[in-house]
């Protein structure tokens, strides 16, 4: 069962996910995929075993996900080269399992540059919203 905390983050995100533009709902996965890896990274420290492997599978569902939004007709090599990272991130997750941690580490840290560089661009003058998602579908 659920704890309240958790029950209201899901709420949260369901809101937030129904308001989003296409440009916000990668930022959102971008944002969930950082949680999991947290606490991935986190449960792994704390020999909580039952919660690394949720967050595991959470987060290769997550990069599944970042990949299947990406249009390569709208994106050209933009889109393939992304589709590339989000592989390696999940072949370095895959091979890592849970026990590794700097695996996590690095898997981290690349989604963290990448959500870092998807905010800029949202934020670039002149560039409109249509043309800063254009990657995905």
């Amino acid at each position: 069962m659920k704890s309240a905390a958790a029950r209201y983050r899901d709420v949260d995100l369901a809101a937030r996910v129904e308001s989003a533009s296409p440009h916000g709902l990668v930022k959102l996965l971008y944002e969930e995929l950082v949680l999991a890896l947290d606490t991935l990274a986190s449960a792994r420290n704390s020999g909580g075993l039952a919660i690394a492997v949720a967050q595991h599978g959470r987060a290769m569902t997550l990069l599944h996900a970042l990949e299947a939004g990406l249009s390569p007709t709208i994106g050209g090599q933009f889109a393939a080269d992304l589709a590339i990272i989000y592989r390696q991130m999940r072949r370095q997750l895959a091979s890592a399992h849970v026990c590794n941690a700097s695996a996590v580490i690095d898997v981290r840290l690349g989604v963290a540059n990448l959500a870092e560089a998807w905010t800029a661009i949202a934020s670039s003058p002149g560039t409109s919203a249509s043309s800063r998602s254009a990657s995905y579908a």
